[in-house]
């Protein structure tokens, strides 16, 4: 359930309680709440309020970073030789030191940003997570007294291993919503999350955060949707499926990849594993014969969307819609399992002479365009 469709179950729910229904239900909830939750319930509960003192120190962070920034505070760093079984199996690792309390002073930082944020001063709190994040760090070798110096991600892999990076980068994108608009907050927010350490976040995740429900979200879908589609990559397309998902459902995923598979051809591959997983052979057969049809043939997906509309042809029982999909993914994803299905056509004997001479022009190592963060676009 997406947050547009449980907040909907909300409001459903909340019109046909009382009062007193109402009541006992937010006792209960506030009773049931962890101790480290208590304060930000009880502050929920009131109009105004309550300002951790912590939010005041903005002037003493800015000046430790500026300390970060000249190298005055670094981590340290000594390596090693490590073997595994074989002695000429090593690899050469860091240890990492912080000196200087660098640690304990970020958690302080985000602290004070997420209390910006809790208590209405999103554009202050949205540029304290920016300058935190853009950070770079010096690091000094023990051993050599060679500098090195290490970007915020860099720092999270090697060192903060088990900094709760999501949960920032989810404050500063709903502050970035909420002091945002237009282009701006779209770009803004494609931006995050094509980070990294945000490859597996949802802009779904930033509606249920933060001291306010989030406006106009429908509208904003609407722009976010336009936005990328024009957007190459497949991590624009993942986040397509996302809001045409909780815009209108699969019906919504259809349109979109009926008029925007030039861009975006791994939105019908979606679709099909959608109505797979729901055992809707039939919108399955007709979205992928759609895919098959107007995709170019070189595209690899294209293969990989005739396999999965083989599977719902043959749920139908529709053999000849089967002979179709298995001669598309060979010739779009030239394998030899694909080649070896045609075997399976009744009409296999022609049909293993013509792929006889497709396979004799293709080269014998792959030669093809392959980026890494546009995988639906290769051939």
């Amino acid at each position: 359930m997406n947050y547009k469709e449980y907040m909907k179950s909300v409001e459903e729910r909340l019109s046909i309680m009382t009062e007193e229904e109402k009541t006992k239900w937010i006792y209960s909830k506030a009773r049931i709440a962890k101790e480290h939750e208590r304060s930000k319930i009880l502050n929920s509960l009131d109009e105004k309020q309550e300002f951790n003192l912590i939010i005041y120190e903005k002037d003493k962070i800015e000046k430790w970073c500026e300390k970060v920034e000249e190298g005055d505070v670094y981590f340290e760093c000594s390596g090693y030789e490590e073997y595994s079984e074989s002695y000429w199996d090593s690899d050469y690792v860091y240890d990492y030191y912080d000196p200087f309390g660098i640690i304990g002073e970020l958690y302080k930082a985000f602290q004070v940003a997420e209390d910006l944020l809790l208590q209405k001063e999103y554009k202050e709190s949205k540029m304290l997570n920016d300058r935190l994040l853009n950070l770079a760090f010096f690091v000094s070798d023990r051993d050599t007294g060679d500098w090195n110096e290490l970007e915020f991600e860099e720092v999270l892999d090697k060192i903060l291993t088990t900094f709760n990076y999501k949960r920032i980068a989810l404050n500063l994108m709903y502050a970035t919503y909420q002091t945002t608009k237009g282009k701006e907050r779209t770009e803004s927010l494609y931006r995050y999350l094509t980070w990294d350490m945000c490859k597996k976040t949802k802009i779904e995740e930033i509606f249920s955060i933060g001291p306010e429900e989030l406006k106009k979200i429908d509208y904003f879908m609407e722009e976010w949707i336009s936005f990328l589609t024009d957007m190459d990559g497949d991590r624009a397309g993942e986040l397509l499926l996302e809001a045409c998902l909780y815009q209108g459902g699969t019906n919504r995923l259809c349109e979109i990849a009926r008029t925007k598979y030039l861009k975006h051809p791994v939105l019908f591959k979606y679709a099909c594993e959608y109505f797979l997983d729901e055992n809707k052979y039939a919108e399955c057969e007709e979205i992928g014969i759609e895919a098959i049809s107007v995709l170019s043939d070189n595209l690899i997906i294209r293969g990989e969307i005739a396999d999965l509309t083989a599977e719902a042809a043959i749920n139908l029982k529709h053999p000849d819609i089967v002979s179709k999909c298995y001669e598309a993914a060979f010739y779009s994803k030239s394998t030899l399992n694909s080649y070896l299905r045609l075997f399976e056509l009744p009409n296999y004997n022609d049909i293993k002479k013509e792929a006889a001479r497709y396979i004799e022009t293709l080269p014998e190592d792959f030669t093809g365009y392959y980026n890494n963060k546009n995988k639906q676009m290769m051939v």
